[in-house]
């Protein structure tokens, strides 16, 4: 119920939360795959 709440009062700040944690991975998983490629 919280974590609703929270999703409900907040949504701008989780999407762009989850928009940053995604995009910092992607480009973590893309340097890792480059540096192991090179």
């Amino acid at each position: 119920v919280s974590i609703q709440s929270s999703v409900n009062t907040f949504p701008n700040w989780n999407i762009l939360i989850f928009q940053h944690l995604y995009i910092s991975n992607g480009w973590i998983c893309k340097t890792r795959a480059s540096g192991t490629i090179n």
